[in-house]
């Protein structure tokens, strides 16, 4: 049977209800049985059932956005799991070529410019942690100079170009984090970077000409293509944190002349060498890090 409204009567709303019912009623709406989750595919927040989420009461009126802001996340979990995209494989091993291969150029210049450090550039780190990589470039540099003193046949110039080029082909080992509490030349992490960033910075400054000239011998026709080839310099590679396009790799990639050894990334496969219980030949693949792709053809 229909319900009837008496005549002259005002048609009761949601928001007369008392708020401890709306409250409730908000409570069955927004809670999800198994909460949300996280969809790779479509790079948003699902329900647990596959569905989408919906909020449309929320849209209702102002009133009850406001009364429901917080419902959706504090009645439900939120369960995010490792995703995979295929298309993502060449643009995270990218990443990690151009990180790399980003701090093997910074070495690559303080050792060209080895002569332009002073003792009191050492003195003054960023912070705490990038001061225990000052006393490793300072022993790298002057172990650097006294070989060229003891055996004069020694080109530290082609040496530099040599631990640049043997990354580019693919060789040697790959260079990690290393540890903090026994700091080495090979680790390539944040403080590291900032350590040989501020004394580049500061040949920089003193020693323009010389510094300019070194990005050229490092990477050739740098100067000509740059209306400021100093400044642009210190704005390669990418923060470790970062998540760049794969614009933003691919424009890296030019900059730091890497076309090839992006184009040898769809020959790539997992190397086995140095993986726990690992029975193949040694020299079979090169000593490249566990997670970093080996070409096929080596």
């Amino acid at each position: 049977m229909p319900v009837k409204i008496l005549p002259g009567l005002p048609r009761a709303g949601f928001l007369d209800l008392p708020l401890e019912m709306r409250e409730q009623i908000y409570i069955q709406y927004f809670t999800v049985e198994g909460g949300y989750i996280y969809d790779a595919e479509s790079d948003k927040l699902i329900q647990a059932n596959r569905c989408s989420i919906d909020l449309s009461l929320r849209r209702v009126c102002r009133t009850v956005a406001l009364e429901t802001y917080h419902y959706p996340f504090t009645l439900n979990t939120i369960t995010f799991s490792t995703a995979y995209r295929r298309a993502w494989r060449k643009k995270a091993a990218m990443f990690d070529v151009i990180t790399t291969y980003h701090f093997r150029l910074l070495g690559a210049m303080l050792q060209r410019l080895r002569h332009c450090l002073t003792p009191d550039m050492y003195k003054t780190p960023p912070t705490q942690h990038d001061s225990r990589y000052m006393s490793v470039v300072a022993k790298r540099i002057s172990d650097i100079v006294d070989r060229e003193t003891r055996h004069p046949g020694y080109n530290a110039d082609s040496n530099a170009n040599f631990y640049m080029l043997d990354f580019k082909d693919g060789k040697g080992f790959k260079d990690d984090g290393g540890d903090l509490t026994r700091p080495s030349g090979h680790d390539n992490n944040i403080s590291s970077n900032r350590a040989y960033t501020y004394l580049l910075k500061q040949i920089a400054n003193r020693n323009p000409e010389k510094f300019r000239e070194a990005i050229d011998d490092v990477l050739p026709w740098w100067a000509e293509s740059k209306s400021n080839p100093t400044s642009d310099f210190f704005e390669l590679g990418f923060d470790f944190w970062a998540i760049p396009s794969m614009h933003e790799i691919t424009h890296t990639i030019k900059e730091l002349q890497l076309e090839e050894r992006w184009d040898q990334l769809d020959l790539w496969r997992y190397s086995e060498y140095l993986k726990e219980g690992y029975t193949g030949t040694s020299h079979s693949l090169p000593k490249e890090h566990v997670t970093d792709p080996t070409p096929s053809h080596h």
